[in-house]
């Protein structure tokens, strides 16, 4: 698998969309190999294909601030983006796009809190899923962060907007896989 050409049939290195998921998912691949890299039974190679197109599907959302004029809700690009990358062979890959999106999303919370998901648990299962989902929390696709961590403090007032559960599990993958 090369993660960079399946970027490329979706994603044009000089469109505005391109501008942003090119250098965020490099930042989250790198600070995903690296966490890696502390453990010994972690799939490096897996790690970096899995965080270069963990985002694949955000053409098909609504985000117009980073040139995505799709018709689905931004949650909704880990779903869109397993399904894209199943369809492909890659279903390993595909799980990391459903379970990246926050700290993972319980089916108790979809339901709640009515979410345009299917209401099916979305949460990382694997060592390789908990860091790749850990890593995107210190990037976004904002100028400002897009190759720069976030410090903690903003990370965890992110966080803190989807409640004690998300803050009580990002702080639990904080004190096993450490700084960035």
């Amino acid at each position: 698998m090369n993660p960079l050409e399946l970027l490329e049939e979706f994603y044009p290195r000089d469109s505005l969309t391109g501008s942003f998921i090119y250098k965020h998912s490099e930042s989250v691949a790198n600070a995903s190999v690296k966490l890696g890299q502390r453990f010994g039974n972690v799939d490096l190679d897996f790690l970096y294909e899995a965080s270069m197109i963990h985002d694949i599907a955000i053409f098909k959302t609504k985000a117009h601030d980073i040139g995505c004029f799709g018709h689905a809700h931004y949650i909704c690009h880990g779903v869109l983006g397993e399904k894209l990358l199943t369809e492909r062979g890659y279903p390993r890959h595909g799980s990391v796009c459903r379970t990246h999106v926050g700290v993972g999303i319980t089916a108790h919370e979809i339901h709640v809190n009515q979410l345009p998901l299917p209401a099916i648990d979305m949460t990382p299962l694997t060592v390789e899923e908990e860091i790749i989902a850990y890593a995107d929390k210190y990037y976004s696709k904002r100028h400002e962060w897009l190759t720069k961590p976030k410090p903690l403090d903003v990370v965890l007032k992110e966080i803190g907007r989807h409640g004690k559960r998300s803050v009580h599990l990002f702080m639990e993958w904080h004190h096993r896989y450490g700084n960035l």
